[in-house]
């Protein structure tokens, strides 16, 4: 039972993209220091996560687009 409990957190891990470690920091940041439990403040904040995977993913596409374009010529 332990080894493919074991098995299972590795085939997690290999799974995991570089996009969503982008996408989870800004959730962690946001919501940690949240003052109010409030629902205004938690769909601004949602909003501000959402724009700012959004910018994070665009900025990693972008660096890859121009490694690939780099290492190509």
């Amino acid at each position: 039972m332990r080894w493919s409990t074991l098995n299972n957190l590795k085939e997690i891990f290999k799974n995991i993209t570089m996009l969503e470690i982008i996408c989870f920091i800004p959730f962690m940041f946001l919501f940690s220091y949240l003052p109010n439990s409030n629902m205004i403040c938690i769909i601004v904040n949602i909003v501000i996560v959402i724009f700012c995977c959004l910018g994070a993913s665009h900025l990693f596409c972008l660096i890859n687009d121009y490694k690939k374009n780099k290492a190509n010529k």
